[in-house]
């Protein structure tokens, strides 16, 4: 249970306040005015239940007008369970870190706040929930300033957007009931996504949104029409036709065409090969007697520019022969590759067996049949699977729709049997009592058949409260004065007396106007082991004044 709270901005008459010590069952937060007088609002009563709720793990209070205005300040706070404490110090300035500390809030050892939830939960002995902490805790804190202070119609929704089937899903939890629901809720979402899967789809690039069109009778017929067209083209064979499937037929298929081009490029590379290898590239320089009969004949021929010129062919000659041996080696090499393709290629088309006869053609247009009979047979199949699919996810969400709502019915009898006490108790036997009930299992209603005050619905907010903390494992309760604002007289006494009534769980209750309850119930309120705190303006409020003050008044800061 939550010990204490201690923070060095708690301040009354300008001295820090001491800790703020809780115990089992009510504590409350008592509002007064200044010098005794009529109560008023704005003393700090909804800000210190905040903190409460932050001490739990909560994070509304990170949001809250104190933090703006105070400024980021660490609240030091202490659980005990089985009579050890726990201390502990959590900062505004990170919500997702929490210290434990000694006993005087030395030595802070740092943990994420998840680690802390998670052992509030063991702590608590919640394990058994499939629940997290503050799924367990939010319902039931309520206080003003937080996005769940909404109509009391809508006692389940934790957050904006909370739908009611989830808002249903966590009272099962809290009951314990979620087990029995879980294993239907598993098998449908199965079945859910067994309607998306796509057995053959992707193999066969078939879109999924064909399966939700498909015309089964025309499908079958195209089928028909096709094998019709496959069995004209094997008969046009007149020897052995070999079984052959789409896939196997366009294998071999490309296996040819890439054979062909192969074939073609080594005919190239042998052509160039030859060409080359034939090639002379052999020069013969002209003898000095070449020259000297050439002289006969004119004799003002230039001799040394004939040589001159006879000298560059040769150098010429001598670089196309050079570039020529580099090109016949790039080319053998190639064509040693090009050769082992071949080869490989043909050794994989003979794995074929018979088939290897049939033209390239012939299996192109083969495999086109058979590939789309195929596609077609998938479509079917998936079809067939994804009806199945549908009914399946329809029986089982039947089953569902039954099972939750016997379940659903155990929950709202064991609530109603509380509130039937409860509400004899607080209104009186001769008052219709509070009763809830799900119309649906997404939907719920709470209050009295006959009577929709304002009043009313929030003592039957109250009142489930309470029967929700006596039939689960709920440690605790958080509830601000706002919820019995408008509950006055017999009933709002028989209701403190009710919340004084839990004795091994927590209850933290804010009031004010406690001059209008009766001697009896005053008592009660301000009993030394029921009140854990007196605030009042005029210095006496949660953080020693009313920040609602312009800066410079009387009382202001």
């Amino acid at each position: 249970m939550l010990k204490e709270i201690y923070c060095e901005k708690f301040i009354e008459a300008g001295v820090v306040r001491p800790k703020i010590e809780f115990h089992k069952g009510l504590n409350t937060i008592v509002g007064i005015g200044a010098n005794g007088e009529k109560s008023e609002n704005s003393v700090g009563k909804s800000t210190l239940l905040m903190i409460i709720d932050f001490c739990f793990g909560g994070k509304a209070f990170l949001k809250s007008k104190a933090v703006k205005i105070i400024g980021n300040h660490t609240i030091c706070f202490a659980f005990n369970f089985d009579n050890k404490p726990y201390y502990f110090m959590r900062t505004t300035a990170n919500e997702d870190s929490i210290f434990k500390c000694d006993e005087n809030y030395q030595n802070p050892q740092s943990y994420s706040i998840t680690e802390f939830k998670d052992w509030l939960k063991e702590q608590y002995k919640l394990n058994d929930i499939e629940a997290s902490f503050r799924e367990i805790f939010d319902t039931y804190s309520r206080f003003y300033g937080d996005e769940k202070e909404i109509s009391p119609k809508e006692i389940l929704r934790t957050y904006n957007g909370h739908n009611g089937t989830d808002q249903i899903r966590t009272l099962e939890k809290l009951f314990e009931k979620y087990p029995l629901i879980r294993s239907f809720v598993g098998r449908i979402q199965d079945s859910e996504n067994l309607k998306k899967v796509k057995i053959q789809a992707t193999k066969l690039k078939v879109d999924i949104s064909d399966f939700r069109k498909i015309d089964v009778d025309a499908t079958k017929e195209k089928i028909n029409e096709l094998t019709s067209q496959k069995e004209e083209l094997l008969q046009k064979k007149k020897d052995h036709i070999p079984e052959l499937d789409a896939q196997k037929a366009k294998e071999l298929a490309e296996l040819k065409v890439q054979h062909k081009t192969l074939a073609s490029r080594r005919s190239r590379l042998l052509t160039r090969i030859e060409n080359i290898e034939n090639a002379n590239f052999e020069t013969v320089k002209p003898s000095k007697a070449s020259y000297n009969a050439l002289l006969e004949f004119f004799p003002n021929a230039d001799i040394k520019k004939i040589e001159e010129i006879d000298s560059f062919h040769e150098k010429l000659n001598n670089i196309l022969a050079e570039e020529h041996e580099e090109a016949l080696e790039e080319y053998k090499s190639e064509l040693e590759t090009v050769q082992a393709d071949i080869e490989r290629i043909e050794k994989q088309i003979a794995d074929f067996g018979n088939e290897v006869d049939f033209t390239t053609a012939f299996l192109l247009e083969f495999s086109k049949i058979q590939g789309e009979i195929d596609r077609l047979n998938a479509l079917l199949n998936e079809d067939t699977n994804r009806k199945a699919a549908v009914a399946k996810v329809s029986a089982d969400k039947k089953n569902l729709k039954t099972d939750e709502k016997n379940i659903l019915t155990e929950i709202e009898k064991s609530i109603n049997e509380k509130l039937s006490a409860y509400s004899e108790e607080i209104l009186g036997k001769d008052i219709e009592n509070i009763q809830f009930h799900f119309p649906t299992n997404a939907s719920y209603e709470l209050g009295s058949p006959l009577d929709d005050g304002t009043g009313t619905d929030y003592t039957s907010l109250i009142l489930f409260d309470l029967a929700v903390l006596n039939l689960t494992k709920l440690p605790a309760i958080i509830h601000d004065s706002y919820l019995i604002a408008n509950i006055r007289g017999n009933r709002l006494e028989n209701l403190i007396k009710a919340y004084a009534g839990v004795s091994e769980k927590q209850i933290f209750l804010s009031i004010d106007e406690t001059d209008k309850l009766n001697d009896d119930t005053e008592t009660i309120v301000n009993r030394d082991d029921v009140r854990v705190i007196k605030l009042r303006q005029g210095g006496g409020e949660l953080y020693g004044y009313y920040w609602g003050k312009k800066s410079g008044s009387a009382s202001g800061k």
